[in-house]
């Protein structure tokens, strides 16, 4: 493998590494505090003014999205407001209950429409943001493991067959043992 793309997967492991962490602690947190990412976007196609509601919430071992956009009519006299972001923490009240066995369970998309608004809402488990996160570099620690398995003595260079019943070939894929330089006096 070239350098370069040696370089980029060791990147993009080291990146998906530290982003399963952090889903980890989002996830612990998201029991005890409410952290919500929320905007409003205003756009004018043609001669009607759409307003997009946004929210990304971290809440009780999910994550939910949530978009909503509402045609507000035509573009007429008043302009409407700029676009507006914002963060919002909130912490749970004490004693406040929690199911987390159905958190650990709920994928859901809901989505819904009337005449002037259609809302799309995704729920996703951290658990399941966490494991896609870190397949990264959980392949490629099975891989490593898998690799200095085979490097072992009196295994097979090729596959890792215990070649200790028959020194001579590999019985798994047909391959001959390296034999090692021996230096006589």
């Amino acid at each position: 493998m070239c350098r370069f793309l040696r370089i980029l997967l060791n990147a993009a492991t080291v990146l998906s590494l530290v982003l399963s962490m952090v889903v980890v602690v989002l996830w612990m947190r998201s029991y005890v505090i409410v952290d919500n990412l929320h905007g409003v976007r205003v756009q004018r196609p043609g001669n009607t003014v759409v307003r997009n509601f946004f929210e990304l919430k971290s809440d009780r071992g999910d994550v939910v999205w949530f978009r909503r956009a509402v045609w507000a009519g035509q573009a007429g006299g008043d302009p409407p407001e700029a676009s507006q972001w914002g963060w919002q923490r909130s912490r749970r009240p004490p004693g406040s209950p929690v199911d987390v066995v159905r958190n650990l369970r709920e994928f859901r998309w809901d989505s819904w429409s009337s005449g002037t608004q259609w809302t799309r809402v995704v729920t996703v488990p951290h658990w399941l943001l966490m494991v896609a996160a870190g397949l990264l570099p959980g392949g490629r620690l099975l891989l490593r493991h898998r690799r200095s398995r085979r490097k072992t003595p009196g295994r097979c260079h090729l596959c890792g067959y215990d070649l200790r019943a028959t020194p001579d070939r590999c019985p798994e894929c047909g391959a001959i043992p390296k034999i090692p330089d021996t230096i006589s006096n």
